[in-house]
């Protein structure tokens, strides 16, 4: 298998070869949620200027639905761009956004039952919290890979950190000493640049978010390599 360095290379790589896509396809989504909010807004206004309380509740109702729909249907589309861009097959937006339409429901109910069971974890005690969290690494990976949702996902993530799972913390731990020594060299420097405290915490997260970026391909790159080194059990 190939090590943490050598994954998060290939990520970087990924990112390089497609920030302009990767911009376009945020862009397109941030249109398509905008459109959302100004529609709502501008109905939302016109029923509030007429004091139509009730329609007002109603709207408030439906627009938390939408959003929820909104947010699947875009994250379902996000997971196909990344998908084609690891396999590296053809990749359009338009093509992206009718996968995520379509499986819009599949993205939902798989991110909202595995976040009920880490969030169980995490209420029953923080260690169950954090190895379910781990089992559960490659769920959204297996949906847009195998197509695999809900619980057959979850089990298809369990099967693949069997037998590996501190293999699969110290793959996980990597980007986040990364992500750390990024925050420390932003301190550096705004401390060198005698820059005001605020200043300095938001130069550190803007520092740090534009650094994640190319690892968005760090986990989808780590599933490949589970799916094609699997463990062989007795």
């Amino acid at each position: 298998m190939r090590s943490p360095i050598e994954l998060i290379k290939n990520s970087w790589k990924l990112f390089a070869k497609n920030w302009l896509l990767l911009a376009k396809f945020s862009l397109t989504s941030l249109g398509i949620t905008l459109g959302f909010i100004l529609l709502f807004g501008i109905i939302f206004g016109i029923l509030s200027y007429m004091k139509l309380v009730p329609a007002m509740i109603v709207l408030g109702i439906l627009a938390a639905f939408v959003i929820v729909v909104l947010s699947s249907f875009l994250g379902a589309a996000g997971l196909e761009m990344h998908k084609n861009i690891v396999l590296n097959t053809s990749v359009e937006i338009r093509g992206a956004l009718k996968f995520g339409w379509h499986n819009k429901g599949k993205y939902f109910t798989t991110g909202l039952l595995t976040g009920l069971v880490m969030f169980a974890g995490m209420i029953l005690l923080v260690i169950p919290g954090l190895i379910w969290a781990v089992q559960l690494t490659f769920v959204m990976a297996i949906l847009a890979f195998e197509g695999k949702a809900d619980s057959v996902a979850m089990g298809r993530s369990r099967e693949l950190v069997k037998s590996r799972f501190w293999q699969t913390i110290g793959y996980l731990v990597v980007p986040t000493i990364v992500a750390i020594g990024v925050q420390i060299v932003a301190s550096i420097i705004g401390g060198i640049l005698q820059l005001p405290k605020g200043l300095v915490s938001s130069f550190s997260q803007l520092l740090q978010t534009l650094s994640s970026l190319p690892f968005i391909f760090y986990g989808y790159l780590l599933y490949q390599e589970y799916v094609a080194h699997p463990v062989e059990t007795k």
